[in-house]
């Protein structure tokens, strides 16, 4: 069977290897990293922009791990990995605070 990480890298060995092009994928890809800005001059341009080169290679990566993160969640060899988590997030982030056992409600007036 193999980790998770070596079916994601056999998958992608093999796309590489193939003689056959997917045009639409290739667009739809290629959109998708034009968006988040990282295309061969992102990094540019956020330095041209006046962000601290350092702080811009931060934002630069953070934009690529959100994108690779995205891209992986959708392949059949991460579905057990992306239920684990959601399974997580459903149970520690609800859809909202906590409700007190009595059900009343008291808020700090600080806090508004």
């Amino acid at each position: 069977m193999g980790t998770t990480a070596d079916k994601i890298a056999k998958k992608i060995a093999s796309q590489i290897k193939s003689n056959v092009v997917d045009l639409s994928g290739h667009r739809t890809v290629r959109q998708i990293l034009e968006e988040a800005r990282l295309d061969t001059d992102g990094l540019k341009n956020l330095i041209s922009k006046g962000h601290d080169p350092c702080h811009g290679l931060y934002i630069f990566a953070q934009n690529f791990a959100s994108v690779l993160g995205e891209q992986l969640s959708e392949m059949k060899e991460t579905r057990q990995f992306v239920k684990i988590v959601s399974n997580a997030e459903d149970e520690y982030q609800p859809g909202g605070p906590p409700q007190p056992a009595d059900g009343k409600l008291f808020y700090d007036v600080g806090a508004l």
